[in-house]
């Protein structure tokens, strides 16, 4: 079966930065397959300062709502292996907002997800990773 290519995606990491060779990696599918939607659409490249801290927050804001759907899923389901795999997900996602945050030197005044918010984003996932079933964390602590 072929595999589907979220192209709206694929075109916004493009306009990043990222390089058709890296896109075809991540997407795994063809670099002339990329470069010809490239040149058939016209895509471009967003200016540094358009593709800074407002699209990374929106970005930060995206990942965390997919962190939460697989909590959710792994609660609902009371699906132990779902749960770790979100709670890693959100360890990791922390980890990278975190050095993004540094990167674009990004300030907690703007609109970004403050370390209060980060904290609590934090807790909540922590009080939903122990299932209601389950007496230990999901990490086994």
């Amino acid at each position: 079966m072929r595999r589907r290519i979220d192209w709206q995606r694929l075109r916004e990491d493009y306009s990043r930065g990222f390089s058709p060779e890296e896109l075809a990696e991540l997407y795994h599918c063809s670099i002339r397959t990329i470069r010809n939607r490239i040149l058939r659409e016209g895509w471009k490249r967003l200016r540094e300062e358009e593709c800074g801290a407002g699209t990374l927050v929106k970005e930060h804001r995206r990942l965390w709502q997919e962190v939460k759907k697989r909590l959710s899923v792994g609660l609902n389901r009371g699906d132990e292996k779902e749960l770790k795999i979100a709670k890693m997900a959100g360890d990791v996602l922390l980890s990278v907002i975190k050095g993004e945050k540094e990167v674009w030197d990004m300030d907690p005044a703007d609109k970004g997800l403050t370390e209060e918010e980060i904290d609590a984003i934090t807790k909540e996932m922590e009080s939903l990773t122990v299932s209601h079933r389950t007496e230990a964390s999901v990490d086994g602590e």
